[in-house]
């Protein structure tokens, strides 16, 4: 008898929790930002006839939105500079949630994060005029960094493999158009960037690799970088609104509907 009074108790609480973040949350909206130089297939503006409209969809606002309306919460998506996004999370100002993050120390004291949603692949492109075979002599983490590596402003690459600084990279540009070019003119050697998020820019009509000027290799002892939500510390339901992601996540996943979702924006 007192096993079950246990297990009522512990059932009671359970409901109360999530009763309490329904009434938390319920009818609120929770302002979202991502990248403005777009991050396909997980966010960017969709296209209509070529021409971008003011529409943002991918993966990402996919997947919160299935599983946010169910506790009749809304989400507005929005793609400022990343840097801007991220200051505004951080502030709780504009936004209070930054989509598509990867992990770092120095973020997870600014940012509660998410339980991971989706893994991608880094590597390292070069200029096949420049290297036609390959850069040579690229057998670890360390020769990769001998050479002038690039990538964008702002971002975070400390999880492409062991070794990784973000000081170590030239974040010289904002666009991958523009390290793609800076890379063309060797101005760089070579940049870090995620394969998928590259070869998904095609999906929107900005193909980058079928040319065959720039060229993927694995980056030595890489490995797959998951990716996170990164929710405001100063949001008063943070920690509410990440038990209600991270459960949402969990049962996407378990149905089969986030790869689903996905299947939706890769052709």
């Amino acid at each position: 008898m007192i096993f079950l009074r246990t297990l009522y108790l512990i059932a009671s609480a359970a409901s109360l929790s999530v009763s309490a973040q329904q009434t938390n949350l319920a009818g609120q909206t929770i302002h979202f930002c991502g990248d403005g130089a777009e991050w396909p297939p997980y966010h960017f503006w969709k296209r209509v006839n070529g021409e971008k409209t003011k529409e943002i969809t991918g993966y990402d606002v996919d997947i919160i939105t299935e599983i946010l309306s169910k506790h009749q919460i809304k989400a507005a998506f929005f793609l400022p500079p990343w840097k801007r996004c991220l200051l505004e999370v951080e502030k709780n100002t504009k936004y209070q949630v930054a989509l598509s993050s990867s992990y770092s120390d120095t973020r997870n004291k600014l940012f509660l994060y998410s339980n991971s949603y989706y893994s991608i692949t880094p590597k390292f492109f070069y200029s096949t005029k420049r290297y036609p075979n390959g850069p040579p002599n690229i057998d670890s983490v360390k020769q990769l960094l001998s050479y002038e590596v690039c990538g964008l402003h702002s971002y975070n690459y400390t999880g492409f493999a062991e070794g990784i600084r973000n000081e170590d990279i030239n974040m010289i540009a904002k666009k991958f158009d523009q390290v793609i070019s800076l890379t063309l003119k060797n101005r760089c050697d070579l940049f870090l960037a995620r394969y998928e998020i590259l070869s998904g820019f095609a999906s929107i009509g900005e193909d980058y690799l079928s040319s065959g000027d720039i060229k993927a290799m694995p980056i030595p002892h890489g490995k797959s970088d998951p990716f996170y939500l990164l929710i405001s510390r100063q949001f008063k339901y943070a920690y509410e609104l990440k038990g209600i992601l991270d459960e949402g996540f969990a049962e996407l996943e378990r149905t089969g509907k986030m790869q689903l979702i996905l299947d939706k924006y890769i052709k």
